[in-house]
Parts: structure tokens; C-alpha cells; sequence
């Protein structure tokens, strides 16, 4: 869980025998940080809304290429292809497969099975595409991410 950050320099309290310049200062100062802080707060709590997001454009290619890789004598099993985002824990999760809910049933077997398929499908079409991009994917992640925090 993401907490606000509490930033502060010197003393908290400034006494009353302090000259009234230092106090000036002092409140100067504290509402400089604060100002930093709100600033911050909206940052982190802009990059968690963002996630889900950056982490959705960042695989769209990816499983793109599942689908072209992907079995289609019928077409239910490419059809059965779905990418779900979500905000999990001031973050974002990810779930990217094929036949949610076990359907068609099939699914598992013909993408385990080391069958011969006509290219440009295979077995093993989602993690073929997943391990193919691995560098482009930590690359689209990391462009998407310093273009949300406006870097």
C-alpha cells in the first residue's frame, strides 16, 4: 500500500523567544514541503491509475502474436483468446489466455501437445509469443511508464 510521504527539515515547533523572522522561515518552509508532498501524493496516486493501462498497451502486441501463432481449425480457440486488466494492490494485474472457464475444453491439450501445425500456429502458441517479446515487452513497459509520469 502506498502511503503519502512525510518530508520535514529542522525543527518542527519554533518557540516563541525565536525571532519572528525564523518563524517566518520556518512556516515558509513547512508549506513549501507540504506543497511537495500534495504534488508527490498526486503523482503516486496518477502512476497507480495508470498502471492497469500501461500494463494492458504493453502486451497488446504480445498477444496479438498468441493469435497469429494460435490453432484455428474451428476458430473457437483463437476466439476464446482474452486479456484481462486490473488495479491489484496500488498496482495492476495482468491475465492473458485462451479458453477461460475451460472452454473450448480442449485448449490446454492442443497448447501442451507437441503436434505439428501448419505455420505459422504451434503448440505452446502463448508462451511462444510471450517468450519471443520478453525484451520488447520490458521495453514497451518501461516507454509507457516514463510517458505516464510525463519524464
Amino acid at each position: 500500500m502506498v502511503r503519502p510521504l512525510k518530508l520535514s527539515v529542522g525543527r518542527q515547533f519554533v518557540r516563541a523567544s525565536n525571532t519572528s523572522a525564523s518563524g517566518f522561515l520556518s512556516r515558509q518552509a513547512r508549506k513549501q514541503f507540504d506543497a511537495v508532498e500534495a504534488n508527490f501524493a498526486k503523482f503516486v496516486q496518477h502512476m497507480g491509475d495508470q498502471a492497469p493501462e500501461i500494463l494492458k498497451e504493453a502486451m497488446e502486441p504480445t498477444f496479438e502474436k498468441s493469435k497469429v501463432y494460435c490453432p484455428k481449425e474451428t476458430g473457437a480457440l483463437v476466439n476464446s483468446g482474452y486479456m484481462e486488466v486490473e488495479k491489484f494492490r496500488g498496482g495492476a494485474r495482468l491475465e492473458l489466455g485462451y479458453a477461460k472457464g475451460n472452454s473450448p475444453d480442449y485448449a490446454i491439450y492442443v497448447h501442451e501437445m507437441p503436434y505439428a501445425h501448419d505455420a505459422p500456429t504451434r503448440s505452446k502458441w502463448l508462451q511462444a509469443a510471450v517468450d519471443e517479446d520478453r525484451d520488447d515487452i520490458q521495453k514497451r513497459f518501461s516507454a509507457l511508464t516514463k510517458l505516464a509520469s510525463g519524464v
